[in-house]
């Protein structure tokens, strides 16, 4: 039994934990910094997408904080990790002001958009937003998306169209690259050589009328 007089402690609240991940150091540390002390932890970091998806996936964070320029590309590991981990919250922080960009983050699952140009001095009340519900997009940016998905709505082919334009080994191989397998660990799950996946590949990138392999992926297995 408790005395009345006696002080009862008060738990505090668990931080909210976060894996960075960007490819330029410097960067990472001053994000780490940035979020120290504001009730977030950033148990985890990466310079890859690749390391992202790894690292998200054994330390299962409540957000992951992904740059698009990187190695792997931070769209490609924003789509994984909203697929296989819906209990984490992807939110895209970069650079790139690009509308492509922009629109491929939004459809790969993303909560969230911050430019690095505007600043980061409020990434945890930012951060904190998207958490709450609310998309940690600046009006310009809101405009833009509602703009583009508006003239863009009958014109963008369903992914049953485009997977309808592949032969069923092609659909696997872009299945396993779409889960962040390199070439070699493709050709090995479906034993076959790595040459031969890269046929797949380029067979794929034509069919599709897509720039590189990386756009094909997208494409297929956008949300």
């Amino acid at each position: 039994m408790v005395n009345a007089d006696e002080e009862v402690p008060i738990l505090g609240t668990a931080p909210t934990t976060v894996v960075v991940v960007d490819d330029h150091a410097p960067t990472r540390s001053l994000i780490v910094e940035l979020l120290s002390g504001t009730g977030f932890d950033a148990v985890g970091q990466a310079a890859t997408a690749r390391g992202a998806i790894e690292a998200a996936t054994r330390l299962r964070p409540d957000v992951v904080l992904l740059d698009i320029e990187m190695p792997g590309s931070g769209i490609h590991a924003a789509r994984v990790l909203s697929r296989s981990l819906p209990g984490t919250t992807v939110v895209m922080l970069t650079a790139s002001e690009e509308d492509a960009d922009l629109f491929e983050a939004v459809r790969a699952g993303a909560k969230g958009y911050l430019v690095k140009s505007a600043g980061l001095d409020d990434l945890a009340a930012e951060l904190r937003a998207v958490l709450d519900g609310r998309p940690a997009l600046s009006p310009a940016l809101m405009t833009r998306i509602l703009k583009e998905f508006r003239r863009h709505r009958h014109m963008i082919p369903s992914r049953a169209r485009l997977d309808s334009r592949l032969t069923e080994r092609e659909r696997e191989v872009m299945e396993l690259l779409a889960e962040g397998r390199s070439t070699e660990e493709v050709a090995g799950s479906l034993f076959i050589t790595a040459t031969t996946v890269r046929v797949h590949v380029s067979s794929v990138v034509r069919k599709l009328q897509a720039r590189d392999r990386e756009q094909a992926v997208r494409l297929l297995h956008r949300g």
